[in-house]
């Protein structure tokens, strides 16, 4: 049985106060999940070497939180955000960023035998930048990757692959598309977790022949909706992920969707 857990962290933003969490902060928001720690953790909107999150590598203080030695990010977009959408660019480099960044990361108990990172399309790389201003549509769809890993866990190798997709529906659906034809056709179990940006019914529309952790998740309070997702496809393997849960946590504006998945 492996412990999985996806979580949104929105760059560290304290539920309760609305400001971004310092290290010993996020560390303390995350206490409830030591007692059954996740043996693979997927976080979408992560800062590294942010001033606006207190320059903190969030992932390595998330992981050394929980005891997952092995970290891998991806990003999204490179150098220092503000909070216009004017300041928000594709990162230079995608993977383990050089430089400040924002993106995706998983960390895991189990060794990371491979990893890859793929941009995902969308609406900035279709339409020219002016168009995309003009529309606002900028920080709407801004650049997207798909971080995957082969993990060496006790019942074999897993895939697993992190991603947060468009808030724009239509891409979104292509973007996931894409992401589950990836990680499926790696010849191993795989599991793909994160914010999908996409309601139950059209995840379910792709993924048919994967299992879904069902569960509400946003907003963190009273959820209405189910947003963040873990699929998992089995292969050969009568896998399951049983023993869902939306866990409301200290910090995010969505709540972490945790399961056990089982091969």
């Amino acid at each position: 049985m492996t412990r999985v857990l996806t979580l949104n962290l929105q760059h560290g933003v304290l539920g309760g106060t609305g400001t971004v969490a310092t290290a010993e902060e996020l560390t303390d928001a995350l206490a409830p999940l030591r007692t059954d720690a996740p043996d693979v953790l997927a976080l979408q909107e992560v800062d590294r070497g942010q001033r606006r999150s207190h320059g903190l590598d969030q992932a390595a203080v998330v992981a050394d939180a929980l005891d997952l030695p092995h970290v891998r990010f991806a990003a999204a977009l490179g150098g220092q955000l503000g909070r216009t959408r004017s300041a928000r660019r594709a990162a230079q480099r995608s993977g383990n960023h050089p430089g400040p960044a924002y993106g995706v990361a998983i960390a895991s108990r189990y060794p990371v035998v491979a990893a890859f990172v793929r941009p995902l399309p969308g609406l900035h790389t279709l339409l020219p930048r002016p168009l995309l201003h003009r529309f606002r549509l900028t920080a709407a769809d801004e650049p997207r990757v798909l971080l995957g890993t082969v993990l060496a866990t006790p019942a074999g190798r897993l895939a697993v692959a992190c991603t947060h997709l468009s808030t724009v529906p239509p891409i979104a659906f292509l973007q996931l598309r894409q992401v589950l034809a990836a990680v499926g056709s790696l010849g191993v179990p795989a599991l793909v977790c994160g914010d999908l940006n996409l309601r139950a019914l059209p995840v379910q529309a792709l993924s048919r022949r994967w299992r879904r952790a069902e569960a509400l998740t946003f907003p963190v309070v009273r959820p209405d909706r189910q947003i963040d997702h873990l699929l998992l496809d089995p292969g050969s393997a009568p896998g399951t992920l049983t023993a869902v849960s939306s866990l409301p946590l200290g910090v995010s504006d969505h709540r972490g969707l945790a399961a056990e998945l089982r091969l």
